[in-house]
């Protein structure tokens, strides 16, 4: 029996890989259910933003989870919140900052979502101090097309959920993610540049200025020899002085990285 599919041709967000794949993208649980046992070589796709080519192969099925965007569930008082892992980053935020809630471990790009972030276990520039996404998470909801639906926790399945979480999507399809979220004390920063030389004065520098109440990164050059290692410290201290609220974060629409067609797969 033949199924129609959406056809595409993805790129790597560099643009140097690009394969032709085939793709669903299902609105409700009992179509992932469905989808996921239509093919033998499955994969999950978020927003299709990291570098490498990780939620595609060539003629293989991607599920795009973009529908499941939902908030399930929000407790103000356990500051807890469980969302679909379509979801992404912006709208999250611009959520729970209203609440001046958060999880520290933010990714720079604010456009990914919160399932890729979790597949990925995506740090913030404060890694060091809040270390990666792991930290934040409570429990995870997976399909899996053999093994069907499983709850993940420190105390359900820990093995599946240590997998899962970096796992890059191949433990199965994360459909939602319940987080432990953190208080948000300050809403402002006052950034300093520092100039480097070389990664080795950049590493002595960085262990100069890092203190526990600053957000330390560096940016450094990697395009050739001679300038290799060149670069900038940034660091982030809080101002304890500001009143301000934040900016809500706009989405922008996401620039089209692909080309498509109906067609038919066995």
């Amino acid at each position: 029996m033949k199924n129609n599919f959406e056809k595409k041709k993805l790129y790597s967000f560099d643009k140097n890989y690009s394969s032709t794949i085939f793709f669903k993208e299902p609105d409700k649980y009992r179509e992932i259910e469905k989808f996921s046992k239509l093919s033998k070589e499955i994969i999950t796709t978020g927003a299709n933003y990291s570098y490498s080519p990780a939620a595609f192969g060539e003629g293989s099925l991607s599920l795009m989870l973009k529908r499941f965007d939902r908030i399930l569930n929000f407790d103000l008082k356990k500051k807890e919140i469980t969302v679909e892992s379509g979801l992404i980053l912006s709208k999250f935020l611009n959520f729970l900052l209203k609440n001046n809630l958060w999880i520290p471990q933010i990714p720079g790009y604010p456009f990914i979502t919160l399932g890729g972030a979790v597949a990925a276990n995506s740090h913030g520039k404060s890694c060091g101090t809040h270390g990666t996404i792991r930290n934040s998470i409570k429990g995870i909801l997976l399909f899996h097309k053999t093994n069907g639906w499983l709850e993940l926790s420190e105390e359900k399945n820990k093995d599946i959920f240590d997998l899962t979480i970096g796992g890059l999507g191949l433990t199965g399809t994360i459909v939602n993610i319940t987080f432990k979220l953190s208080s948000l004390e300050h809403k402002q920063f006052n950034t300093t540049i520092d100039e480097v030389t070389s990664v080795k004065d950049c590493i002595k520098k960085i262990k100069q200025e890092y203190l526990e109440d600053t957000f330390i990164y560096s940016w450094n050059r990697a395009d050739n020899i001679k300038n290799f290692g060149k670069g900038f410290i940034f660091k982030n201290t809080i101002n304890n002085k500001t009143s301000k609220n934040f900016r809500k974060i706009i989405e922008k629409k996401k620039k089209q990285r692909f080309s498509s067609t109906i067609c038919s797969m066995e």
